[in-house]
This record gives C-alpha cells, structure tokens and sequence, in this order.
C-alpha cells in the first residue's frame, strides 16, 4: 500500500476526532472562532476539517473575512492575514518545528540584536544588523583584521555537487570582463564551463547517448524587476531514469512508489544539492504529479484493481507518447521555488524522453535546474569592481564559508523549520544612497569608510 494511502485511512480509521459527528467539531470550531491562527492550523492537518471548514456553513460560526481573497476564500494564503496574525502563527509554527538548538537559542518573543538568535521569516539570514546593511561582520568590522574575518561573498562558495565546489574567484576575472560592455556580452562568459564527470552522475539511459554530468555555465539575463543585464550561474543535471525502472499499469499510470524510488536514487547525489528537500517535503519533486496538474501516477491502495476509475480526459498525455513537444505544454510536468530578490530560482522538469516517444516503454528525464544571480552592470562600461549581488549570499554554502561572528544564525539540521536551505522569500534592506558603483538593488559589500559595530 502507498504510503500516503495507508497514512490516509489510519487518520479515517483510527483518529479520534475523525469518530465525531460533525455536529460535534462544527462545536469544536465554535469555541475557536476568536482564534483564527487554530482554525488556519486545523484546516492543515486533516481533510474532514478542510471539508468543514471550506464549506459554506462555516461563517455563521467563525469569521472569516481576513482569510477572504478576490477569488474566494483562501486559507493557505497566509499573506491575506493581516501582519500581527502573520507574525503569531510564524511563532507558533516554529516554535514547534526547532530543533533543539534554535530551540535554546531563541525561547521566543521579538529578537535581541545583541546576542544571537533566529530572525523573523521576513528578513534576510544572512546580512548583517549593522546600520549600513553590511551582509557580513568581515564588511562590517570597519576597518579591522579583514583576514580574520573575511567576507562570505568573496570568500564563499558554493557546490555544483558533492564532488565540485566553485568560488566567487573563480567566476571573478569573467564578471569583470563581462562589465565593460554595454550590451549582453555573453561571450565574455562562455569560457567559463565546469562540468563533474564523477560515474556516479551518468545516468544516460543508452550508451550511444551524451553523459550526463552536472554542468555549472554563466548566463546573461534580464532583471524581472529592474530590465538590467545581470549573470546567472546556472546549475543543470539531466538524469534519465531508464526504460525498465517504471512499470507502466494497463491505463498508462506509473506506480507512485516506483516514482518515489527513482527521486530517491537521485537524492543520493547532485539532486540533493541543487534542489534540496527537508523534512516537511522530502520529494519536493512529486509536486510536479499534483492532482489538480494531472492523473499520471498510480497510489496501492491494498486491493487488486490496477484500472483507474477517473475520467480519461482529465488526464494528461504525459505517458501516451502521442504529442508535440512544441504545441502540448501538459507534457511537461515542472515545479519551481524562487527567493530573494532576483528571485533566484531552483527549478525541476520531468517529461518522456524524446528520443525513445515512440517506444512502449516510460524513460523520464528529469531536469533539474538551479540559478544564482551574481551581479548586476555598473559603471557603464568602464572597469569597476565587481559587487555580489544579495542572491549570491543566500546561496553560499556556510560550509564553505569562512567562519562569522554575526548573529545571523543559519540552520543546517533538515529538520528544524528553520533549515537553511528551505525555500523562502527575505525583505532585504537595501542602501539609501545610489551611485553608479552601488546601485539601489545592492546591499554593500566593500568594507565601510567609518567604523561600524558588527
């Protein structure tokens, strides 16, 4: 039986509140109808609750009208509460999902700027507290022992996979080069290629077929938010499940079991660095078969029937091999988690591979892609020091960092809620004063000319 089937008809079996009439939690809901943070958190854990809870009898008992959206009412939108409920269900959120070391660091209430401690979910880990938005105290020691305390930017870097690391000086002398033009000047950047031929990253499904090893490029772009030119380094693996990993049933689904051993395999390697999971989602990659995208998988249910009873139509043409790749969007399934202030992206496709469309069998490649924006143009062509951009910080790798002072604390247990390479989306400061050396979309990075206390 599919895991998630069998957790389902424990809770409908065994679970106390699950026995109740709905009399009875309609009651339970009464009494909390001053709470809406219970009620949001409710909702979350079982469907019989999600099913009260969403139905139209719910307001005579509980207001909803915070929760209220343009497009109806929507509940996991936390957004559409007002900051003081966002902020408290934060608090009650983590409070219980620490590990023990967050746990003791920060017991609760607002934080101390003077000892260290966990940050609200809203602002950036990893810049320092100091007036002048410095991401670092070796930026913002004012003047102190720089190689003692070295900046993480510069000094950072981060992993292409377990077996490759790759620096901001290794990308430097062609982000400089790339500033001295005004247009894309992307042939400065396409010297730089790493690529890890470890065995253990070919994962081709036929021998005559390219390998397929985790590749690092630099890409120029256009800033979503601002229209400049700006690099992205950008991270891709293409692994190929094979033609005899999935078996397929008689109305064309793949075993969801079988889909979650082929992820698995993959998270023994590069997977697990360029799209991480964590505790709450450890196959982030299964969000790419939800049910409202598509009807591709098959859950083992404890009986016999291997026949789907759902509408065909509903189903995509993920498996059937007849589609053009350039007209039918559906045959792609994608997830995507973007943060920061490019919105630096981590991003994974799944689809049949092309080459064998005609064939019975079901090889998937799965791509997955991650893409870190490191600076910006300044200076209008001249030579100009090269400034990381804020997304490059989040996306150094604390152990290969040198080591902080800052209380910016960042969480490497998978299990804690605050896990640093959770998703999530920071308001990052940024300076007041523009120049062409330091646009407004930069948090500094050079030291400061007066003395800052870190």
């Amino acid at each position: 039986m599919d895991p998630l089937v069998a957790a389902h008809m424990h809770n409908a079996n065994y679970s106390p509140i699950n026995r109740l009439p709905d009399e009875l939690v309609f009651q339970i809901l009464r009494c909390l109808g001053d709470d809406p943070l219970a009620v949001l958190c409710l909702r979350r854990v079982g469907r019989r609750f999600r099913r009260i809870i969403d139905g139209p009898d719910i307001s005579k008992i509980i207001d909803v009208n915070y929760l209220s959206w343009s497009s109806g009412t929507t509940f996991e939108m936390v957004n559409c509460l007002p900051k003081g409920l966002r902020q408290e269900l934060w608090h009650r959120i983590q409070k219980d999902g620490m590990c023990d070391e967050c746990r003791m660091l920060r017991p609760g209430g607002p934080d101390d700027p003077d000892v260290g401690c966990l940050r609200s979910p809203r602002e950036c880990p990893v810049m320092s507290r100091s007036p002048r938005g410095l991401h670092c105290d070796g930026c913002s020691g004012g003047g102190g022992d720089h190689n003692a305390h070295p900046c993480i930017g510069r000094h950072g870097a981060v992993r292409l996979c377990e077996h490759i690391n790759i620096s901001w000086a290794d990308m430097e002398p062609y982000l400089s080069r790339w500033q001295q033009y005004l247009y894309d000047g992307q042939a400065c950047l396409d010297g730089f290629s790493v690529e890890c031929r470890d065995p253990s990253h070919d994962m081709r499904c036929r021998a005559e077929y390219p390998p397929t090893w985790p590749r690092a490029s630099l890409k120029t772009t256009k800033a979503h938010k601002t229209s400049e030119w700006v690099v992205v380094l950008t991270f891709e693996w293409k692994p190929h499940s094979g033609s005899d990993v999935l078996s397929l049933t008689s109305d064309r689904r793949a075993p969801a079991s079988e889909i979650r051993t082929m992820f698995q395999r993959y998270r023994q390697g590069a997977a697990n660095i360029l799209f991480p999971s964590y505790s709450q989602i450890p196959f982030p990659e299964m969000a790419c078969f939800g049910d409202a995208k598509c009807q591709c998988l098959y859950y083992e249910s404890g009986g016999d029937q291997r026949l789907s009873t759902a509408d065909p139509s509903n189903r995509t043409l993920f498996w059937t091999g007849r589609w053009d790749p350039n007209s039918h969007s559906d045959a792609i399934h994608a997830y995507a988690r973007c943060h920061g202030f490019y919105k630096t992206a981590e991003i994974v496709t799944i689809q049949r591979h092309l080459a064998d469309i005609a064939d019975e069998s079901a090889c998937l490649v799965t791509n997955y892609t991650r893409n870190i924006t490191l600076c910006t143009r300044v200076g209008g062509g001249h030579v100009v020091a090269v400034t990381p951009a804020n997304d490059w910080y989040h996306a150094v790798d604390p152990d290969l960092s040198p080591p902080q002072r800052s209380p910016n604390i960042l969480c490497r247990d998978k299990s804690c809620i605050n896990y640093y390479r959770s998703p999530a989306s920071f308001a990052c400061r940024v300076p007041r004063s523009t120049t062409a050396e330091t646009p407004s979309n930069y948090i500094h990075c050079q030291p400061p000319k007066r003395d800052v206390k870190s």
